[in-house]
C-alpha cells in the first residue's frame, strides 16, 4: 500500500528552490495547507496533490511511499 510522504513533498519543494509561499502562489493551494502536509498533520486530496506535483514537475506518485 502507498501513502503520502510529507518528506517527499518537502524534498521536492526544496529541490525546486521554492518556499512554501511560492509553491502556494503557483499551485493555488493555501500556504497553511502546504505547511500541514509537510508537517504530516493532514494529507492532500488527489486534486491538491496533482496541483502541487504539476508545479514541481512531478507525478502525484512521486509523493507516495510504500508501507507494509
Amino acid at each position: 500500500m502507498k501513502v503520502f510522504s510529507p518528506e517527499k513533498l518537502v524534498k521536492a519543494r526544496e529541490e525546486a528552490g521554492l518556499t512554501q509561499f511560492q509553491l502556494a502562489a503557483r499551485s493555488g493551494v493555501a500556504q497553511g495547507k502546504i505547511s500541514q502536509y509537510e508537517n504530516g498533520h493532514t494529507c492532500p486530496s488527489i486534486m491538491k496533490a496533482a496541483a502541487l506535483a504539476d508545479v514541481l514537475g512531478l507525478l502525484v506518485d512521486d509523493f507516495l511511499m510504500e508501507v507494509g
